[in-house]
């Protein structure tokens, strides 16, 4: 369908720069037909601004939890962004758009006599269904929508540019947002009051499949599973059709060891419970074995076994928090659809297809954390992500699609960069003053500690242990001899001169050293990387990442998951040193 009526809404939109005038939270409602929309602006940067309509009540609902409910995991807040139904622009790069829509573009602002200059001059418009990766606006009910949206929008700026309207923030779904109704060529207003956002409810698991079911009951009945439905990031192709969809996931892992139990994702588990519960029993069969219990932490997962359990003999047990190797293998999930693996060492041994592949899903995360409450970002963990990003970006045979794909999530980085800054220059004094008031009470960490791409260890250690201390776990996880110098470097940069902590007796005025500093006097938090060098000639890097803090005492420090092994110290030596004969030592007395 034509929409060169909607592209010269969206360039009035930007002409006029309505985001300058109205924030994200200023919602209002437009009735378009049947379908009750609300309207709001975003802003990624001074220059990529957009506009988001939520379509219908489901919509808003998905729009006021997220904006609203910030308790619960990082998984059901992504859910909950993730469910959300609705319409965007956006302003971006003209490689982001579909070549028909380039075109769409071109001959609208040649009507209107406009020239496309800078990076974000080109409209996008994409459609966003709840599990779905947003697709380019097509039907003509959306386009008429957006149309409506627009015109709606432009009204409301003029008004709140006059003082003649005031549209509150939306702070709390108990408030009444304004209504704009179209009457004729012109705008009114009224009051409605907010969807009720109603409970949480998640569908209760259920399979057919009598003959699985059959042969998990003739397994043997041993040891204790965790499990846990997450979203994943990663966009996978719906079966039987061109659609990209976010997969679901059962992560699985036992509880004696911590091994994940490989459990298939599903493309919608919400109407797909069977096929989920069919994928745990093939798991089992794989395994041979059934768990005596499973033990659950969330109710999305404790409604998908709830019913499922009991048929199968299987005893289901709810805990507050997650066992730590669930918690342990969902931190590395969400490294893995973050696409850290992509800025190793081994990113040239990815392939081409593969890294286009991530790039997408990094993008469908960001754009969700765009979103997020500023709370909820971690800043330097961005700043460290897009440092990642601009190193594997230096490589020159990177392909060129590819390069200007990082770019555009580059502009992402940078929009989130910005918004965490801000949250940080507000709450610095507050954050600061609670760091000094719960500085004494005894916590643990969990902290991931790798060599080279495949290889960690996660350790679990108290706040109150020294650096020394976690430098003995580190070295005795990963098989090492102390016998050489370390030293911790906090800002994640290899011998730099910033939060630097040598071992004792190393070189004067290296200050406090490792055996004089706590895990928690150098302000570890969750999210953190940080390097630890080993042997300073050979300089063994293991890099460390803080996955998460406990509220619970660790006595002695512990090794949680393991995965890999790890390359020999001594290289070719360890191979040779047992062949060493004594008497193959020159000897002087023979010199002649």
């Amino acid at each position: 369908m034509e929409k060169n009526a909607l592209y010269e809404k969206a360039f009035e939109f930007k002409k006029t720069k309505v985001w300058e005038h109205l924030g994200v939270k200023q919602v209002f409602a437009i009735q378009d037909g049947e379908r009750l929309c609300f309207v709001h602006v975003i802003l990624q940067e001074e220059n990529n601004p957009g506009v988001v309509v939520h379509v219908g009540e489901n919509g808003i609902v998905g729009f006021l939890r997220a904006m609203t409910e910030h308790e619960g995991s990082h998984w059901e807040y992504i859910a909950r962004m993730a469910a959300m139904n609705t319409l965007r622009c956006l302003f971006t790069s003209k490689d982001d758009l579909t070549d028909e829509a380039v075109q769409e573009v071109r001959r609208c602002a040649k009507s209107k006599g406009l020239t496309m200059r800078g990076a974000n001059a080109w409209p996008l418009m994409i459609k966003a269904a709840p599990f779905r990766v947003p697709v380019p606006i097509e039907s003509e009910s959306d386009i008429h929508t957006m149309e409506e949206a627009f015109s709606a929008l432009l009204w409301v700026d003029e008004k709140v540019k006059k003082k003649e309207l005031i549209i509150d923030a939306l702070e709390d779904p108990s408030q009444k947002v304004p209504l704009v109704r179209r009457e004729g060529d012109a705008f009114t207003v009224e009051e409605i009051p907010c969807p009720e956002i109603p409970p949480a409810e998640y569908p209760v698991g259920y399979t057919e499949n009598e003959i699985l079911k059959a042969r998990v009951k003739r397994l043997k009945n041993q040891g204790g599973w965790a499990c846990k439905v997450i979203l994943r990031m990663s966009p996978s192709q719906a079966e039987g059709t061109d659609e990209l969809v976010l997969p679901w996931q059962l992560l699985t892992v036992k509880m004696t060891g911590g091994r994940e139990i490989e459990v298939q994702m599903v493309r919608d588990y919400e109407t797909r419970t069977n096929v989920m519960l069919d994928k745990l029993m093939e798991a089992m069969v794989r395994e041979n074995v059934c768990p005596k219990s499973i033990i659950v932490s969330d109710d999305r997962t404790e409604s998908l076994l709830r019913n499922w359990c009991p048929e199968i003999g299987i005893s289901l047990q709810r805990k507050d928090e997650p066992p730590v190797h669930l918690r342990a293998a969902a931190d590395d999930i969400q490294e893995e659809d973050w696409g850290d693996r992509l800025y190793s060492d081994e990113a040239e041994d990815v392939s081409e297809e593969d890294l286009m592949e991530h790039l997408e899903g990094l993008i469908s995360v960001l754009e969700l954390m765009e979103v997020m409450p500023a709370s909820l970002l971690d800043l330097d963990q961005i700043r460290q992500n897009k440092a990642e990003l601009l190193q594997m970006m230096k490589d020159p045979s990177m392909p060129e699609n590819i390069r200007m794909k990082s770019a555009k999530i580059l502009e992402h980085f940078d929009s989130l960069i910005d918004k965490a800054q801000k949250e940080k220059t507000s709450g610095s004094g507050r954050k600061k003053k609670q760091r000094r008031k719960n500085l004494a009470p005894e916590k643990s960490y969990v902290i991931s500690v790798s060599l080279g791409t495949g290889c960690y260890r996660h350790i679990q250690i108290s706040s109150h242990a020294l650096l020394v201390d976690l430098s003995d776990e580190i070295l005795d996880a990963f098989d090492f001899d102390d016998d050489h110098a370390h030293a911790f470097f906090m800002d994640n940069r290899s011998f730099s001169w910033n939060q630097a902590y040598y071992m004792d007796g190393i070189e004067e005025g290296n200050d406090p050293t490792t055996n004089k500093v706590t895990l928690e006097e150098t302000g570890l938090r969750t999210g953190q990387k940080f390097k630890y060098v080993f042997d300073f000639g050979d300089e063994w890097t293991f890099q460390c990442r803080v996955l998460r803090e406990l509220n619970e005492i660790t006595k002695l420090p512990r090794i949680i998951r393991s995965k890999g092994t790890p390359p020999s110290q001594y290289g070719y030596w360890d191979d040779e040193d047992d062949d060493w004969d004594d008497d193959d030592v020159f000897d002087e007395d023979d010199d002649d």
